[in-house]
């Protein structure tokens, strides 16, 4: 591995010093530089480097003539780059953009979630959109959401919350969501949860802990003690922004 990656900084500085090169001239520039390949084994990684998107081949002349560039050195035109263009929409906007057409796809389907809330539900689509930017899991939680339950998460972010991964906990914990839906709703927050490698106890030591401030309040309004109110809100708005970081 080590030698394959010292064989591209190799050819990557030839090419940062010509524009382009062919294969003759990139065997003469590394012969030159101590590492000795065929023509074939050149060509095999050449393959590699371009499926990996690392080069750029451009073949022009009658017979072919190939020619060899970093993507860095060229902008995406119709005569230079060998990869065949997007086919769908969302490809070519993804492309413009400098993302994958995964990120693309799952940017319209909030979208059309969005758009199918406005008529459910416009005052909800609107505490969304005005909070959107500001919220985390919007890509992966929203479009899993139901949409008759959409009200209760616009309500939850006008409260503040900013994470709808904890909204999506929530509604877990009532018998609102069952079925296809549920399941759907688990797998996002077992696949987020295992992405982030939480510690295997915080979030039971969290709960813990935020129930007994929740004891601890409902005691203190009791005794109307407004300091100790003050110090448990503070405590509970702590947690809060924990069980965010937690996810």
């Amino acid at each position: 591995m080590k030698r394959r990656k010292r064989v591209f900084g190799h050819v990557r500085s030839i090419l940062h010093a010509r524009g382009e090169a062919t294969y003759a001239e990139l065997l003469h520039g590394l012969a030159r530089k101590g590492v000795h390949l065929t023509y074939r084994a050149l060509q095999a990684r050449v393959k590699r480097w371009e499926r990996k998107g690392w080069i750029r081949i451009r073949r022009h002349g009658f017979p072919a003539r190939a020619s060899l560039f970093l993507p860095d050195a060229r902008v995406n035109t119709a005569d230079t780059v060998s990869e065949p263009p997007p086919k769908t929409l969302a490809g070519r906007v993804a492309q413009t953009w400098g993302v994958s057409e995964r990120t693309m796809y799952r940017a319209m389907r909030v979208g059309r979630v969005l758009l199918q809330l406005e008529t459910v539900s416009p005052d909800a689509c609107a505490i969304l959109r005005a909070h959107q930017d500001a919220l985390s899991g919007v890509v992966t939680y929203l479009p899993l959401i139901p949409l008759r339950l959409m009200p209760y998460v616009a309500w939850r972010v006008a409260q503040g919350e900013r994470s709808l991964g904890r909204v999506v906990r929530e509604l877990l914990a009532t018998p609102l969501v069952q079925g296809a839906e549920r399941t759907r709703l688990e797998r996002a927050i077992a696949r987020c949860r295992s992405q982030r490698a939480m510690p295997p106890d915080a979030e039971k030591h969290l709960h813990t802990l935020t129930s007994v401030l929740r004891e601890m309040r409902a005691r203190a309004e009791r005794l109307g003690d407004d300091a100790l109110l003050a110090l448990i809100a503070d405590a509970q708005t702590a947690c809060a922004a924990l069980g965010i970081i937690l996810g």
